[in-house]
């Protein structure tokens, strides 16, 4: 009888590069996919968070019989004068005194933060968002949600003085969000 040979452990070095080369191959393809992923996802999260906002200061403001305002906020304890850039983060009080402006012992119903680094919040409401007891919103506006200042890809919430804030639509599906008149933004400053 002939002795067995012994078994191989492990992996050839060309094994182990023809691995790596596969791996590597793979990657590059996953990556910018998974980066689109990202981008969309943030998007979403940003124009559902101010959107989420801005239905429960409508809501309050029915409930309570009284003013509720969102406001620009980087502090969460006052409003700031950020004109019509929210990406520092918003805070949503009731108005007692109706006066549009955050007094001490006004109730606080939420607080969010800034939005993450490389995403733009703008609108065209300067620094607040009114709604009355009836529920009405002060004006027509909108926000945009952007990623590096990039239209494609971006997120409209809408805002109607007498409904509740909605998503801007795609009808073109040409990855540029509508405004209400149903015409494509021109850019990620309202």
């Amino acid at each position: 009888m002939m002795p067995h040979a012994p078994y191989q452990h492990g992996l050839t070095l060309i094994e182990l590069l023809v691995t790596v080369a596969i791996a590597a191959i793979v990657m590059g393809l996953a990556v910018p996919g998974f980066q689109a992923f990202f981008r969309t996802s943030t998007m979403a999260n940003v124009s559902n968070e101010i959107r989420g906002a801005l239905m429960l200061a409508r809501e309050e403001a029915i409930r309570r019989g009284r003013q509720v305002v969102v406001c620009t906020s980087t502090s969460g304890t006052a409003c700031a004068t950020n004109g019509t850039n929210w990406s520092g983060g918003w805070m949503i009080f009731v108005d007692s005194n109706a006066n549009d402006a955050f007094d001490a012992g006004e109730p606080i119903l939420r607080v969010s933060g800034a939005v993450p680094a490389g995403t733009t919040l703008r609108s065209t409401f300067n620094n607040t968002v009114r709604y009355a007891r009836n529920g009405q919103a002060h004006a027509d506006g909108r926000f945009v949600a952007c990623h590096a200042n990039q239209v494609n890809g971006a997120r409209v919430v809408l805002v109607t003085r007498v409904a509740s804030p909605r998503m801007g639509g795609d009808s073109n599906n040409d990855g540029i969000p509508e405004d209400a008149a149903g015409n494509n933004i021109a850019s990620c400053t309202p």
